[in-house]
């Protein structure tokens, strides 16, 4: 399989920079589309790509499931390919709108 369409959207929480919708296709014309990548930095200012998960409670805490396991090969092919889709992207946005995004969005 191999990537074929990346599409950035607006975060849909204040945490996240930017949400991402990947499709993967194969020589034969079938294709799985996977929503929900979320765009974040870490305390470092890194870009990163996260996995769509969900959560359950574990005790006192909550655990993070992904809803889907990818090779790291592919997981890594993913991440590039959004994170250069992101670049695009954000230089396309309004600065005003983009400034609140980068003061708030991310993870802490």
């Amino acid at each position: 399989m191999r990537i074929t369409n990346v599409e950035i959207y607006s975060a849909r929480k204040p945490s996240f920079l930017a949400n991402a919708k990947v499709q993967l296709s194969d020589d034969q014309g079938n294709s799985v589309t996977i929503t929900d990548f979320r765009i974040l930095h870490n305390k470092q200012s890194e870009l990163w790509v996260a996995v769509p998960n969900y959560t359950m409670p574990d005790g006192k805490g909550w655990v993070y499931e992904p809803t889907i396991i990818l090779s790291r090969k592919l997981q890594f092919e993913i991440s590039e390919a959004v994170l250069a889709a992101y670049e695009k992207w954000r230089k396309q946005q309004p600065i005003r709108s983009l400034a609140g995004i980068e003061q708030d969005g991310g993870a802490r």
